[in-house]
């Protein structure tokens, strides 16, 4: 079996793409990853790509600010839920010369 050859398998979860709203994203990524877990017990597991966009045409109402994954939007501002951590970019402009 492949799996016993590596250091670790790398997941991706994305439960928007599977159709749960913001609700169900949590149960349905533990389940998720449960499921690897009891098909290779004895193999180290990586989450390397997780997310939630943030407006997508076809997410649907699922999704509701922008589309782009992420916590900052492309100019470096905060999204809804980086806001209170980082008050300082919820307007932040985008200096001349930065590079985006």
């Amino acid at each position: 079996m492949l799996a016993r050859e590596l250091d670790f398998i790398s997941v991706h979860t994305y439960p928007e793409w599977e159709k749960k709203d913001i609700d169900e994203a949590m149960p349905y990524t533990i389940a998720n990853l449960q499921a690897v877990r009891n098909a290779l017990p004895d193999a180290r597991m990586v989450i390397t790509e997780a997310g939630w966009a943030t407006v997508a045409r076809e997410f649907g109402t699922r999704a509701s600010e922008e589309k782009h994954w992420g916590l900052f939007t492309v100019d470096r501002k905060a999204k809804l839920a980086m806001q209170p951590l980082y008050p300082d970019l919820k307007n932040r402009p985008v200096q001349t010369g930065e590079v985006r």
